[in-house]
């Protein structure tokens, strides 16, 4: 397997497009930050957080390249004829998928760390800062296991770049549905809405119990990865 990862590793940080969608989403928070500077003084740190929510799509563009793409130029069915275990394969492909949707949705929250440290306007949240980083973290990382899930289940580079969109919308969708208590209580455990319980900073929320719904996410999207991928036709 560690052959594996090594190679998907290898193609991801040669391939234009995850350089390409990690400027572009760096921009787009750039552009929503500098929104909320015009009206009000915030740190930038904290909205790169609560924007992750609104351009975690950028996670399905990721998905759709490394993972849908391998569908329709039959890459898998190649892997397959060498000896390799299906499980090897989309464990790689989950792993790979994951870190870089780290890099891509992590990069605006450390590059506004970062300025916000350097201009002294760090948010100071109720919760520790390592605390804060890990939440979003494992919110970062379910919200990408669900999508390769979505990946594996539709096998295609555009229905997986669709799919995931329509998933995100369909959670944002939780934030105008019910009372506020619903909303919130929805918030907490939909991986897609954790970063804006996360930036707001004043709801109390259990940071264990945020990294074990997380981690439930995330196992279920292994065993449905898994599932789909065993009982694929890959001729």
């Amino acid at each position: 397997m560690l052959k594996t990862l090594k190679a998907e590793l290898y193609k991801l940080l040669h391939s234009r497009f995850i350089w390409v969608v990690a400027v572009a989403q760096l921009a787009m928070t750039g552009v929503m930050i500098y929104d909320v500077w015009m009206r009000e003084a915030a740190s930038g740190f904290q909205y790169a957080i609560h924007f992750v929510s609104y351009l975690v799509f950028f996670a399905g563009i990721i998905v759709g390249m490394a993972a849908g793409d391998d569908f329709d130029t039959r890459t898998y069915q190649h892997y397959l004829t060498g000896g390799k275990g299906r499980i090897t394969f989309a464990a790689s492909k989950l792993i790979i998928c994951d870190l870089a949707n780290l890099f891509v949705t992590g990069l605006p929250i450390l590059v506004y760390g970062v300025i916000d440290i350097c201009n002294s306007s760090l948010h100071e949240f109720n919760k520790p800062l390592w605390e804060v980083g890990l939440a979003a973290f494992f919110s970062i990382i379910a919200v990408s296991s669900v999508m390769v899930f979505i990946s594996f289940a539709v096998k295609s580079m555009g229905k997986t770049i669709i799919g995931s969109i329509l998933f995100v919308i369909f959670c944002l969708g939780f934030t105008g549905v019910g009372e506020p208590g619903l909303q919130l209580a929805s918030a907490k455990v939909i991986p897609v809405l954790q970063p804006l319980v996360i930036s707001a900073d004043t709801f109390d929320y259990s940071v264990p119990a945020m990294i074990f719904v997380d981690t439930i996410w995330i196992i279920a999207a292994f065993c449905g990865i898994f599932a789909v991928f065993k009982r694929a036709e890959l001729k």
